[in-house]
């Protein structure tokens, strides 16, 4: 109980830190900002026995609204955990990828869940 208390305590403590800057770009280091997405939904991969596969390469630091990034990662990853819970698979997984190509810093995120129904 402790433990989840502690763990509740940092996520606010994260959200009020991207929230208090609003509105302004600013460097950031981008494996760092995943990291923050991924800590704030650690707990529903840990409940739903998703494992989270980081694949992260060495990119540049990126210009963003930070705050912006960081609830299109949770959104993202929130997404991809439904898909897996909602999968019957045993295995079920989770890949974060950062790359650098293309003079451009990508950030995808894959899982084996159920995937979106093909429209006819």
């Amino acid at each position: 109980m402790r433990r989840n208390v502690e763990h509740i305590n940092d996520i606010v403590a994260m959200q009020q830190n991207y929230a208090r800057f609003g509105a302004v770009n600013e460097m950031v280091n981008v494996t760092d900002l995943v990291e923050d997405s991924l800590r704030m939904t650690e707990g529903a991969f840990t409940r739903h026995l998703i494992e989270v596969v980081r694949e992260f390469g060495d990119v540049p630091p990126i210009n963003v609204e930070k705050h912006k990034i960081l609830q299109i990662l949770v959104n993202l990853l929130q997404n991809a955990k439904q898909a897996c819970q909602n999968s019957e698979r045993s295995d079920k997984w989770l890949r974060v990828r950062v790359a650098n190509g293309d003079a451009r810093v990508t950030i995808s995120v894959a899982d084996n869940g159920i995937g979106i129904p093909r429209r006819i």
